[in-house]
């Protein structure tokens, strides 16, 4: 084999020795008509995927440096990789390795590691991007597969895995994409994922006009740069303290991602369980007692930074909560100046920004390209996508959307009036960075509603949409259009969705818990008045989960909701989504015709390997098609949905979930018929791989 090679090398034909490398090229391209979303059981397949890509980009004009000859520069040692080679066009340096027979995977991993380390001694600062690997193998163990992963996902190198065989004595490679990542059934950051604690500046951190001291800024950048060099994974937001009358008072809240959330977050789906390895059980013994908390990293990351931010305000750390649980407190309190992003969440924050689909198709959100994830506006929209809180993710409209929907749009009209009101001067350091935080939120939801409107053949359009972050009033008519808009086209006048969608509005300020821990329960009167109706729907919402509860076993969600259903006794906006999102899992969608869904690359081997480990677990798998155009595997739980039979032959037959209707269709098919896009229309032709 080692001769084979070096002869196709020699002969400038090893690029074309690789086959299928146009599947490479298509899985590792971003759609250019589907939004990015961060899907956390992607994460090692797309960086093998975009690994291989950027390899196989300069591979066709290699030169032959050394062919398994020593290269170290040291007297009395050894290092002799197979083959060193250099592009001719790029400079950039390929190191080739065959792992023999004989050799263990262990060896064939730690010599490339050796060999890059030496190649850097001859040329120091050689970037990661111009250092290549190429690892051939006849034989990929469990422990060699891992390996490599680990490599593009984590150490973000660019290697290239590559099976090896022999057609009538001449070589074959093809590329391999391992399939080393386990499939954990979390598709977002659990609550608990995302553990925070505040950086409390005491001190004149701010310039002479007031703004924050440029200090604070560079300690930012520092934080990021500095959390992507050590691993890694988190973010920080720069704020401006309300409770200071002057607002001249700044703080950081830093977050980091705890772990554990993650693995008890499998356990919980069933994708882990106590028989899984010798790993599971003592680790949930060992950690079972431990608190919450971010991890080691970000504290040696903000120790770092500390000496920059001490110039100009002293530090303490305090208020350790997760995301959702300090956004919360800062509802009322904070104005959002900047965010930081660094790890993965940094890297999907600037995939984002150059993502084509959402240059193409979100230019609002990035205010006409000028925005970028600092900004509070793009920077809180992307960590609520991590958590799967963004509006409309599937693109379907549920009852909880409409009441969410009319929840922000009521107040931020009850906001916007209160706040032109000359009487509410002294309620303005609660108020306004409480429509600040609200019109964000609301910005972001009438921007992904305009989106799902977009992608309807059924939503008449609206125009142009004219929303201010600035708490002025909003011209009557323009606001008037919108809500009937909404009721009549989104909606469809559907008589429970536009129920929910008024009850919101109406009731918007009412029901704001944070409002009604800031203001005393101002609005209080509002939330009586309000609180029969509520009343009725929660027991329209309980009488329909007696009747499926006749039909069927009632699947996890149900029940863990009625339960919280059951025990409500007073009303906000908690208690209240409460019993609208108990409604979801019983009363269908808004039902909207779709245009065809955009051409994707779709990644028929993973979806595959989804619905393996979903059948290994225990589980009904299938592959669904959201309303949104996007595929993905999922887990059957819906007794309707059980009572079609499963399929027997895996590796060519499917379930199929269509969602594009807002109405569920289940069918069995074969994977060739859904890859071909037998049942869902494609614009532009089939999508077969």
């Amino acid at each position: 084999m080692q001769r084979l090679i070096e002869q196709l090398l020699s002969d400038g034909a090893f690029g074309n020795a690789i086959g299928d490398r146009d599947s490479i090229d298509r899985l590792a391209a971003p759609a250019p008509d589907v939004l990015p979303i961060f899907a956390i059981d992607r994460v090692a397949r797309a960086a093998m995927l975009a690994a291989a890509r950027d390899v196989l980009a300069d591979i066709d004009d290699l030169i032959v440096l050394t062919s398994d000859t020593n290269i170290s520069m040291s007297r009395g040692e050894t290092l002799r990789p197979d083959f060193v080679c250099i592009s001719a066009s790029t400079n950039s340096v390929y190191l080739i390795e065959l792992k023999k027979s004989a050799q263990t995977a262990r060896e064939a991993i730690t010599e490339l590691l050796g060999y890059e380390h030496e190649i850097k001694n001859y040329l120091p600062f050689l970037a990661n991007h111009d250092l290549n690997f190429v690892l051939i193998s006849s034989e990929w163990s469990t422990l060699l597969d891992h390996g490599a992963a680990s490599a593009c996902a984590w150490s973000r190198k660019k290697l290239l895995c590559l099976e090896a065989g022999l057609d009538n004595g001449a070589v074959t490679l093809t590329p391999r994409i391992p399939e080393a990542w386990s499939i954990t059934g979390v598709t977002a950051f659990p609550r608990e994922s995302l553990q925070t604690f505040q950086l409390t500046l005491e001190g004149p951190a701010a310039d002479e006009e007031g703004d924050p001291d440029p200090r604070l800024l560079v300690a930012m950048n520092l934080l990021a740069r500095s959390g992507d060099r050590a691993g890694a994974h988190g973010f920080a937001m720069l704020w401006r303290d309300r409770f200071d009358p002057a607002s001249r008072t700044f703080h950081i809240t830093v977050g980091g991602v705890d772990t554990i959330a993650f693995f008890d977050a499998a356990v919980d789906t069933g994708m882990i369980d106590r028989g899984q390895g010798h790993f599971t059980v003592p680790f949930q013994e060992a950690v079972a007692a431990a608190p919450r908390t971010a991890p080691a990293s970000l504290f040696a990351l903000v120790r770092s930074i500390r000496p920059v931010i001490e110039e100009c305000a002293s530090v303490t750390m305090e208020g350790f909560f997760d995301w959702e649980t300090a956004r919360e407190t800062y509802f009322c309190r904070a104005e959002p100046i900047s965010f930081e992003f660094w790890g993965m969440l940094g890297d999907h924050a600037r995939a984002y920004l150059t993502n084509p689909a959402v240059r193409g198709y979100r230019m609002s959100l990035l205010d006409g390209g000028r925005m970028d994830w600092t900004h509070p506006f793009l920077g809180l929209f992307l960590l609520q996508s991590f958590r799967g809180n963004q509006f409309l993710r599937d693109g379907e409209i549920h009852l909880s959307d409409a009441f969410a929907l009319g929840s922000a749009l009521g107040m931020d009209g009850g906001l916007r009036e209160i706040i032109n009101n000359p009487n509410a001067v002294s309620a303005l350091p609660v108020l306004e960075p409480a429509f600040l935080w609200n019109s964000y939120t609301t910005a972001h939801m009438l921007e992904e509603l305009m989106l799902v409107a977009s992608s309807t053949s059924s939503i008449a359009p609206l125009g142009e949409l004219h929303f201010s972050l600035r708490a002025v009033p909003l011209p009557e008519e323009q606001t008037g259009n919108l809500i009937r808009w909404i009721s009549k086209q989104v909606l469809r006048d559907q008589s429970h969705f536009v129920r929910a969608f008024n009850l919101g509005m109406r009731g918007g300020v009412a029901f704001s818990s944070a409002l009604a821990r800031a203001t005393g329960d101002s609005f209080a009167s509002t939330r009586a008045a309000l609180a029969p109706e509520l009343s009725d729907i929660r027991a329209a919402a309980l009488s329909l989960l007696a009747e499926a509860k006749a039909n069927g076993p009632l699947n996890h969600e149900q029940l863990r909701l009625a339960d919280l259903v059951a025990r409500t006794t007073a009303w906000d906006d908690h208690r209240a989504m409460d019993v609208f999102r108990l409604l979801d899992t019983l009363v269908p969608a808004v039902a909207h015709q779709l245009n065809a869904v955009a051409p994707s690359n779709h990644d028929w081997d993973w979806l595959k390997q989804g619905v393996r480990e979903v059948r290994a677990a225990g589980g009904r798998p299938a592959i669904a098609l959201s309303a949104d155009g996007t595929l993905g595997t999922m887990d059957l739980t819906d007794p309707a949905l059980l009572m079609m039979g499963d399929v027997m032959d895996t590796d060519n037959e499917v379930l199929f979930l269509n969602n594009l209707s807002g109405f569920q269709t289940l069918v069995k098919t074969s994977w060739d018929a859904l890859a071909r896009g037998d049942h869902f229309p494609v614009s532009g032709g089939k999508n077969a791989p």
